[in-house]
């Protein structure tokens, strides 16, 4: 009689365990465009008759059977690497997902180029940032903490020369800046403070000669501004007051 009893308790738990290994089996789930089931839409899997709960890959599809997405969830959040393309099968948007939000590399493509690439920590832009030009070319780049722009931020030409530095701080202009000619020349230079220009300021001419000089409080002109020549000379003097211009001189 104990042997007997042993013997079904063995059988229920098996019976048990099998049962539950059968609601956890995914369940693949078909959608079509049409009612005779010829042009696919999406693919998926489920986790057991959760249809809320997706698991694994998942696939979508244009009306003509292109690929449109291809992604994977886990638990029923999107995770790992994500994919999508356009109706002619081109690569637009190649991601990576944690627990649903974005968290890594985001790279967006336009006509097969690499056009923008973010970095994300936990849905929110954290890290290196950087976009391109037509022809590959680095655009700009720069650094986000937390969705603001921070740090030093770098703008191209679209030949790849240096157009301009500039420090961010909180997502503003906060901090040195300089702006070049094409030709590598400096071209301006100065302080920002809270995206106004603030304190003495320097412009230069293609050749590199100096060009104004001029002394900026909380964005407005302020004080003296001399005007050069290419040639050196001082050709005009200009007094600033909060922007306003109280005196001026030609030379």
């Amino acid at each position: 009689m104990y042997n007997l009893r042993i013997a079904y308790f063995l059988i229920f738990s098996m019976l048990i365990f099998i049962s539950a290994c059968k609601e956890q089996d995914p369940v693949k789930v078909e959608n079509w465009y049409d009612e005779d089931q010829t042009r696919l839409k999406e693919t998926y899997f489920i986790k057991g008759e959760d249809e809320q709960v997706r698991i694994g890959a998942y696939k979508s599809y244009y009306s003509d059977g292109q690929l449109k997405e291809e992604k994977n969830y886990k638990d029923g959040d999107l995770s790992g690497v994500a994919k999508y393309f356009d109706e002619n099968g081109t690569l637009i948007e190649k991601c990576e997902y944690s627990k649903g939000e974005l968290h890594g590399k985001r790279v967006l493509y336009k006509e097969g180029k690499k056009e923008i690439e973010e970095t994300y920590k936990r849905g929110n832009y954290h890290g290196p940032y950087a976009s391109y030009y037509p022809n590959g070319k680095l655009r700009e780049k720069g650094q986000f903490i937390e969705n603001s722009m921070e740090g030093e931020w770098e703008f191209f030409y679209e030949s790849g020369k240096l157009r301009e530095s500039v420090q961010f701080e909180g997502n503003k202009e906060h901090g040195p800046y300089k702006r070049y000619y094409e030709n590598g020349e400096l071209e301006s230079t100065g302080q920002f403070e809270n995206e106004k220009e603030t304190g003495y300021w320097e412009y230069y001419y293609e050749s590199g000669a100096l060009k104004e000089q001029v002394n900026f409080k909380e964005g407005w002109e302020q004080g003296v501004v001399t005007v050069f020549t290419e040639e050196g000379d001082t050709s005009k003097r200009i007094i600033y007051e909060a922007g306003r211009v109280t005196d001026y001189k030609e030379y």
